[in-house]
């Protein structure tokens, strides 16, 4: 776990010298801290995604120019997602499920910003197993959707990294 804490925040800080067009802060979230979020989410649950409760929370640490990172807990199925500018990379820390990704998310409703969408369900495409201390990359523009183990879940760290 240690590790890729630490790979994450060599990540983060090479992202942040390449392009930091204004000041970035320093940030150093430790493990103990991080190992606490699956409890302090869960206590957040039942959470309202597009007018449906579910039992999904998440917790939105940082926002820079070009990246930002949340800290996700899932005990049910998530909804598909695609971003067009941005990359997201999972650190799987307790738990394990499976992330569905490529093919097609059809009925994929429009999100916050333009080219963000979630929603409808994924057709065709890969899926991969997630278990503790895994990371997976999906680039932008390719549809996603994480789910838990059924009757588990998953906590993971999601690093949005803005698209070149």
């Amino acid at each position: 776990m240690k590790i890729h804490t630490l790979l994450l925040a060599i990540f983060c800080l090479g992202v942040a010298q390449a392009q930091a067009p204004t000041e970035v802060k320093f940030v150093h979230l430790s493990a103990e801290h991080l190992k606490g979020y699956a409890e302090k989410l869960k206590a957040r649950e039942p959470t309202e995604l597009q007018g449906k409760k579910n039992m999904i929370a998440n917790e939105h640490f940082e926002l820079h120019d070009n990246f930002s990172f949340y800290e996700v807990r899932r005990d049910e199925d998530g909804l598909p997602e695609q971003h067009a500018r941005w990359h997201d990379i999972f650190i799987v820390q307790q738990g394990s499920g499976a992330v569905l990704y490529g093919g097609k998310a059809e009925g994929i409703q429009p999100g916050n910003a333009p080219g963000e969408g979630m929603g409808g369900k994924m057709v065709g495409g890969h899926m991969q197993r997630l278990v503790a201390g895994d990371m997976a990359i999906i680039p932008a523009g390719i549809p996603h959707q994480v789910n838990p183990d059924k009757g588990k879940s998953i906590t993971y760290m999601v690093l949005k990294v803005e698209k070149k």
